[in-house]
C-alpha cells in the first residue's frame, strides 16, 4: 500500500515538476546529475518506483525531494526507514528541508 501512495506522490511531483510525461530514463538521468553523481539509479529502478513495485533507499528519497521540491514521504510508516531510530528520521527530514529552503531562495533571486 506504502508504495503505491509513493508512487502517485512521485508522479504528482514529476509532472509538476516536468509539466509533460517524461521517461523514467530522464528521471535517472536527472536524478544523477541533481544529486552530484552520489546516487545511480537505472531507468527500470525508476519505472518500479513510479509503477510502486519498489520504494528507493532513504538518501535517494531525500535526493528525490530535492530535486523535485516536494516532499515524498509522510510519517515514519515506509518499510525501507523501519530501521532508521526517529532522531535519524527527523534529522534526514530537517536536512530536507533546509535544502528545499537553499533552493528555493536561489530560484527567487
Amino acid at each position: 500500500m506504502e508504495q503505491n501512495n509513493f508512487a502517485k506522490r512521485l508522479q504528482e511531483a514529476i509532472k509538476a515538476k516536468y509539466g509533460a510525461r517524461v521517461s523514467a530514463a530522464r528521471i535517472a538521468r536527472d536524478l544523477e546529475h541533481a544529486s552530484k553523481f552520489q546516487i545511480q539509479v537505472t531507468s527500470e529502478g525508476v519505472r518500479k518506483w513510479l509503477l510502486g513495485q519498489s520504494i528507493p533507499r532513504a538518501q535517494t528519497v531525500a535526493h528525490l525531494e530535492v530535486m523535485l521540491g516536494t516532499h515524498l514521504v509522510f510519517g515514519h510508516s515506509v518499510s525501507r526507514f523501519a530501521d532508521m531510530s526517529e532522531a535519524e528520521l527527523l534529522a534526514c527530514r530537517e536536512q530536507i528541508d533546509l535544502a528545499l529552503k537553499a533552493k528555493a531562495e536561489t530560484e527567487t533571486v
